[in-house]
């Protein structure tokens, strides 16, 4: 069953180790003992078999049928077994899952009580203090070692060598059996594959291309996920409008009513209403045109200038070189480092500032400059409240979250750099570079 299994022979493998398993339960050796000892040893071997060539679900469905089997005999002998089944089940859950290894080794500890300075109740409590501590029971482990400690000190010396150099030359005449079967089995398997040659080179060759096929196929498909998650992701990040923007775009129409500026507010209505269904209509698209997003930033910063008209005057400049039809760029992505610039610099300027957005062709990129002469982060942020301190910006968020999944679903190069603009230590705006490949449509 061993030398099959190693063959990848699976069916033949465990069809021999179960018929093992069945003529060790059928044994009549005359003495009771002797034959659950030859049910234990052939247990273990079939879990030490199982264990070695990775079939853990087989390993464990064969030792919790021992354990059902003798649990239902009842006898003392029995007991003998199901302690070895539990004790293996134990082992294998071990380094997976401490938790469940810890109430198998507690059943092993339970059974062997009644004789604790037997080898098998001392190597319970010594795998249960090893269960505890991996699954983070630290004060159950030290407990259960210190028993362990216990137990073993109470044996004497010579007994335990005695029976640990016992164990040693038993493990080790199995092995050496174990090596002699394999070898006899071997040498007629080498004869028959001489035979047989031709069929198996054309069976592996067809199973190799078949497996790299299925191979290509899977990784191709889970790829295929991957992106489409990604996609998804963008998509969800696309159609979020900064609630900031619009609550304080309101807040303006009611003042704009309240000072019964009609007209203004009618005007300020129709462009906010023009930039939602831009933005609605751009949210559906990974990228739309240059053209298009120059046309949606003109509409917000009339916007912002209308609010704050005192506050700052713009300009919006494109390298005449650009063919902005041409060119595909993701949807608002260059709007919220706008809205900060307006925001956190030059809303809080005592004079009138400016702002300066410039769009040029780097090589294979889009460089956009944005540039403000307001006060600076650092004095924005001593400005602000608490409250305002502890608020981040959805759309900076959502910006880079979306420049991160960009870079990894296209493989392209998206960077935004922030640079403080200052003289003699004395702030003079922040200056916003985003780099923008051209070829992601």
């Amino acid at each position: 069953g061993d030398l099959y299994l190693e063959d990848k022979k699976k069916e033949e493998g465990v069809k021999l180790i179960n018929k093992a398993l069945e003529e060790a339960n059928a044994a009549d050796s005359g003495v009771v003992a002797l034959a659950d000892t030859i049910q234990i040893n052939t247990l273990n071997s079939a879990w030490g078999i199982y264990e070695n060539h990775g079939y853990s679900d087989l390993n464990l469905s064969t030792q919790s049928n021992a354990i059902s089997n003798g649990a239902a005999n009842g006898s003392v002998l029995n007991e003998q077994i199901v302690n070895a089944a539990n004790y293996n089940i134990g082992l294998t859950y071990l380094n997976t899952d401490p938790s469940m290894a810890v109430q198998y080794f507690k059943n092993s500890e339970e059974i062997t009580k009644k004789e604790p300075k037997k080898i098998d109740h001392i190597k319970a409590v010594e795998r249960l203090s090893e269960a505890y501590e991996k699954s983070g029971e630290y004060e159950k482990a030290l407990e259960k070692y210190k028993e362990y400690v216990v137990l073993v000190d109470s044996i004497k010396q010579s007994e335990i060598e005695s029976k640990l150099k016992n164990e040693l030359l038993s493990t080790k005449y199995r092995i050496q059996e174990t090596r002699i079967a394999e070898l006899e089995i071997k040498q007629k398997e080498k004869e028959l594959a001489i035979k047989t040659q031709r069929r198996t080179i054309i069976g592996l060759i067809l199973g190799i291309v078949l497996f790299f096929v299925l191979t290509y196929f899977l990784v191709k498909n889970i790829r295929q996920k991957q992106r489409s998650n990604t996609l998804i992701k963008l998509a969800s990040l696309r159609s979020q409008m900064n609630p900031h923007f619009i609550f304080n775009s309101l807040n303006s129409v009611n003042g704009f009513i309240s000072n019964n500026d009609e007209i203004k507010a009618n005007r300020y209505i129709s462009d906010f209403s023009k930039l939602m269904r831009t933005v609605l209509n751009n949210s559906n698209s990974p990228t739309v045109t240059l053209s298009d997003e120059l046309n949606s930033l003109g509409i917000y910063l009339a916007l912002e200038h209308s609010r704050f008209d005192d506050k700052f005057d713009y300009q919006l400049e494109v390298d005449s070189d650009l063919n902005t039809e041409d060119i595909e760029v993701p949807p608002m992505l260059i709007q919220p480092y706008i809205e900060n610039a307006v925001w956190h610099g030059l809303r809080y300027k005592d004079e009138k500032g400016f702002l300066k957005i410039n769009v040029a062709k780097e090589e294979e990129h889009l460089l956009v400059t944005i540039e403000d002469n307001g006060i600076g982060r650092k004095e924005s942020q001593k400005l602000k409240t608490v409250h305002q301190r502890d608020y981040k910006s959805t759309g900076i968020e959502n910006t880079k979250e979306r420049i991160r999944l960009l870079n990894k679903l296209h493989n392209t190069h998206f960077e935004v750099n922030i640079i403080d603009l200052a003289e003699n230590e004395t702030a003079l705006g922040t200056r916003v570079e985003i780099t923008l490949p051209t070829n992601i449509a």
